[in-house]
């Protein structure tokens, strides 16, 4: 298993974005790159590879709407899947070095040793071992609407790629080659 960084660019999907463009929707349902950005249009506005946009209308209440689709769903059930993960999130510096960084705690002083228990423990077993973390583009407009509530050192959107505050733990064992980080 390889280290894939993944990085979801979540930004403000409105209308008036001139960064996503219906265009640009429809040439992702052609066969295009599909973004997030592009799914969460798709779900706000309605658009389909039709030029649609309108939304269905029904006088049936939510509890109709779900027992009917309960009943004849589109696809079969998949369950649970057959193999467990581990998935540590955001086990970072900013949350993690009490003392360093204002926005850290500790709520057991054994906590990193827990969790590298449980992720070597899972690794022996082949499991896969995830981490996520946070970490923002320098200007901070991926952080969305979370970037907007306070602009101090230790707000949300001061967390950059690279920073010292977006680096996993010290304590903890990530395979770096083996493991799956993701900067959601």
């Amino acid at each position: 298993m390889n280290t894939r960084p993944i990085q979801s660019s979540l930004t403000c999907t409105t209308a008036s974005n001139p960064t996503l463009n219906r265009n640009a929707i429809r040439a992702a349902l052609r066969g295009g790159p599909l973004r997030l950005e592009h799914v969460l249009y798709l779900l706000i506005y309605g658009e389909t590879s039709q030029g649609g946009g309108d939304m269905e209308t029904s006088d049936k209440t939510a509890r109709q709407l779900y027992e009917e689709i309960k009943a004849n769903p589109t696809r079969p059930r998949f369950g649970f899947g057959r193999k467990a993960a581990v998935v540590n999130i955001d086990l970072q510096k900013a949350y993690t070095n009490v003392g360093e960084f204002a926005t850290a705690y500790e709520t057991d002083a054994k906590q990193m040793d827990y969790v590298n228990q449980i992720a070597d423990l899972a690794r022996s077993k082949k499991l896969p071992v995830v981490w996520t973390y946070v970490a923002y583009m320098d200007s901070g407009e991926d952080c969305g609407i979370w970037g907007t509530r306070t602009d101090t050192p230790d707000s949300l959107q001061n967390i950059k790629v690279g920073s010292r505050r977006s680096e996993f733990d010290d304590r903890l064992h990530v395979d770096h080659s083996n493991d799956i980080i993701i900067n959601k």
